[in-house]
């Protein structure tokens, strides 16, 4: 996307078109779901491991204060 100096926007289309054939021919990693369900399991244990840390030092926090 390019500002002109009056400040509109100019989208390349072309360039769309391009990008969304690139992504048509790519190929299927047939193990994408199993990879896509590994990390929200991370994403859910690091959440967890930040939320009780979080919260452990918030109330030793509020014990001292």
């Amino acid at each position: 996307m390019i500002l002109s100096e009056g400040g509109q926007k100019i989208v390349n289309l072309a360039r769309g078109q391009e990008l969304a054939e690139e992504i048509r021919a790519a190929p299927v990693d047939k193990n994408f779901l199993a990879k896509l369900f590994k990390a929200q399991e991370d994403i859910f244990r690091i959440t967890r491991l930040f939320i009780e840390t979080f919260k452990a030092a918030f109330l030793g926090w509020r014990r001292k204060g």
